[in-house]
């Protein structure tokens, strides 16, 4: 990841934790300033993504930080949605291992997801699933593994992803 470019930062601006479940279900809010200063962040890193690889059919955005609660799954949630109503196809993979919870943003069920495909016990065709938000997908983390990080180190990921 060191090599990949970066195209975009955001700063934690927001005061208290907003429900993550309205946010995916309502999309961005438009009643709150800051969120409106995050969204139209969030659709200038859009912006920003188109020029990176141009003509790339299929890519691939981590969103990451150094600690819990920084709000990897916010802005997520809110990017994936964005780029959704753009028109893109997107598929959003939840891959906190070890405290899965975003199928709940989602309320959708999490008796498959990454885990298990891993595991071989299910295929990509079956764990990804459709959220009602247009174009956009989710791939869940669940069920909670024993050995979280190995599981990411298995080749089937890098396949996953790629």
């Amino acid at each position: 990841m060191a090599e990949d470019p970066l195209v975009g930062e955001l700063v934690k601006e927001l005061s208290k934790r907003y429900d993550e479940r309205q946010m995916a279900q309502s999309g961005l809010r438009k009643d709150n300033p800051k969120l409106e200063r995050l969204e139209r962040k969030i659709r200038a890193l859009r912006t920003n993504l188109q020029y990176i690889n141009p003509g790339v059919p299929k890519q691939c955005l981590t969103i990451t930080s150094s600690i819990s609660g920084e709000g990897k799954t916010f802005i997520s949630i809110n990017m994936v949605s964005v780029l959704a109503l753009g028109g893109k196809k997107v598929v959003l993979l939840g891959v906190d291992l070890r405290k899965p919870k975003i199928f709940n943003d989602f309320g959708l069920t999490n008796n498959a997801g990454l885990t298990t495909y891993l595991l071989g016990k299910h295929s990509i065709q079956e764990i990804i699933q459709p959220t009602g938000k247009g174009t956009l997908d989710l791939i869940a983390a669940e069920p909670i593994p024993p050995n979280p990080s190995e599981l990411l180190l298995d080749a089937k990921f890098g396949e996953l992803i790629a």
